[in-house]
């Protein structure tokens, strides 16, 4: 029943993958400040830097020093200073902050449910009077200790990652 269909759906399916494949990369950003966090897509590789200065529409090269690496001092600098041609350029991403909410959002819900969890097991162990009335209090404390510690330790761990806005 299907076998006069297949044909026609496998063509539908590459030519409908070949536009998708051919759409346009997104424009180069009209104005990035200097100082601000790169990352700069050519043919072959991926370059991320801090630029050295500020990046207009008409400007035909991005002047950046290399990241992570050590820092350019300045001028004097020149062995760590680099330059690429804008028409080299396929894309430009600038840094918009890092990851530290989703870091902290994910290690707290984990940490607290971790310490709901982890608590309500070592509570069910005490047989004194003390921890029988307070039982529900007890749990409730442990994960909210421990979904504010992960919680912290999450944000630190995103706060290393950047964020990055193709604009």
């Amino acid at each position: 029943m299907f076998k006069g269909l297949t044909p026609l759906v496998v063509v539908a399916i590459l030519l409908g993958g070949a536009f998708t494949a051919s759409a346009q990369q997104p424009p180069l950003p009209a104005s990035v400040d200097s100082g601000k966090m790169v990352r700069m897509y050519t043919a072959t590789t991926m370059l991320e830097g801090r630029l050295l200065a500020p990046y207009g529409m008409g400007d035909s090269a991005l002047h950046y020093c290399r990241f992570p690496g050590r820092p350019c001092l300045g001028i004097e600098d020149s062995a760590a200073m680099r330059t690429i041609p804008v028409s080299d350029l396929r894309r430009l991403d600038v840094s918009t902050g890092s990851h530290w909410r989703r870091g902290a959002l994910i290690g707290g819900v984990l940490g607290a449910a971790m310490g709901v969890l982890g608590t309500a097991f070592l509570v069910s162990m005490c047989d004194t009077a003390d921890c029988a009335a307070n039982r529900d209090t007890i749990v409730i404390l442990g994960g909210i200790s421990c979904g504010l510690t992960f919680g912290a330790l999450g944000a630190l761990w995103g706060s290393a990652f950047p964020r990055w806005d193709s604009r």
